[in-house]
């Protein structure tokens, strides 16, 4: 069983995306002995984050930055058109994996004519995803036309289509599912096989000492700007009335002048911009707030904090794919002022264990459950002929 998977992600990066298709590549080379990567070059080496067995193709888009722009007004999305189809045309394929729906765009029929399974890893409703996240204004209106076209064809020709999160998979059925005759399976989250999950034992937190809000990720998306600076603005203020000197502290990579400006306004508002080392604020904060209240897809920031054993105040929107922390009263979910102000107050009178919530996240985030998930998927979603040379 030979298998292709190619990603548009920068493996080596520490970015929510990045980090999750990280896990599934690595899930897949774990199930099948034969696998080759395809994915775009960078300076850095991938190869301590990826599995030995893995065969690697890089790809470099060696196209100058005017012509990827006039790529796009004809539905070229990615660079990976010509290396792929190379690669298909020189090699025995079985199965060819997508990880995101925008790798796909212009290789489906391709691999189809090849008689290859395809399987298609959807991150989130991308469509929607990178609409909230606002493309360049020269490029918005084509890249988002045939962004949603590609979706569509990932969605309805895969034979096998993956998502992170239950909401996603009913959006995308009920979007692009006319017939109902798609075949989507939630895989979820997971961790990937080198990642430290660190247990901190029975240090507890106590209403006396709840009073660091920590939120952290890449300041610079238009989702994160957005959702940050409407809960400074709407929640933060319930927030200093509700717990004694709270402080709010946000972390990230390049936030925007707006939202220094605004943080600048409060001094119990701390903006840490480029941190050295994310894990270190995150360990010293008491509550870890996820406030984005758009995009699809699962927030994996959410899961630097369950690490450390931090309790979570959320959107709604960012709980989808943490409904087992929701239900445990680890996560508290809101979505309107008078649902924060409530469970601010749940949360203060409550006391919670760091080292249940660290292993409540093994358990549903490891490696090898993820592994044993897609091997279940995989079993009963794929033809016998590819679930027989499962390696498990």
């Amino acid at each position: 069983m030979k298998v292709l998977i190619i990603t548009n992600h920068f493996l080596e990066r520490n970015e929510g995306g990045c980090l999750a298709s990280r896990a599934f590549i690595n899930a897949f080379s774990t199930l099948f002995t034969d696998c080759t990567l395809i994915y775009p070059e960078s300076e850095i080496d991938i190869r301590p984050f990826v599995s030995s067995q893995l065969k690697l193709v890089s790809c470099k888009d060696r196209r100058p930055l005017l012509m990827k722009g006039v790529g796009v007004y004809f539905g070229k999305l990615h660079r990976f058109h010509n290396t792929v189809k190379k690669y298909l045309r020189k090699n025995a394929v079985d199965l060819i994996v997508f990880d995101t729906s925008i790798v796909s765009q212009g290789l489906h029929s391709f691999a189809k004519k090849r008689d290859l399974q395809i399987i298609t890893i959807n991150h989130n409703v991308e469509a929607e995803y990178l609409k909230d996240n606002k493309p360049p204004p020269l490029i918005r209106i084509p890249f988002l036309y045939f962004m949603k076209k590609t979706e569509r064809r990932a969605v309805q020709c895969s034979d096998l289509g993956l998502t992170l999160t239950k909401f996603d998979e009913s959006k995308l059925k009920t979007i692009y599912a006319y017939d109902n005759k798609i075949n989507l399976n939630n895989l979820g989250i997971f961790e990937a096989p080198n990642a430290n999950i660190i247990c901190i034992g029975n240090d507890n937190i106590t209403k006396s000492a709840m009073n660091r809000f920590v939120i952290t990720g890449s300041l610079s998306y238009s989702q994160s700007e957005i959702s940050i600076i409407e809960f400074i603005n709407k929640y933060f203020p319930i927030l200093q009335n509700t717990i004694n000197k709270c402080e709010l502290i946000i972390a990230g990579r390049n936030p925007s002048e707006r939202l220094k400006t605004i943080c600048n306004h409060h001094n119990q508002i701390r903006l840490i911009s480029n941190p050295d080392n994310m894990s270190e604020i995150i360990f010293w904060g008491d509550i870890y707030l996820c406030p984005i209240s758009m995009g699809g897809g699962f927030k994996l920031r959410i899961m630097d904090a369950l690490k450390f054993g931090l309790p979570i105040l959320t959107h709604e929107i960012s709980s989808r794919g943490y409904e087992s922390f929701v239900q445990a009263k680890m996560m508290y979910v809101y979505n309107s002022k008078e649902t924060f102000a409530e469970a601010l107050i749940q949360m203060k009178s409550k006391i919670f264990i760091k080292g249940d919530i660290t292993k409540l996240y093994e358990k549903e985030f490891s490696f090898l459950n993820g592994v044993n998930k897609l091997d279940s998927i995989l079993k009963s979603g794929l033809p016998g002929r590819i679930c027989n040379q499962l390696n498990i």
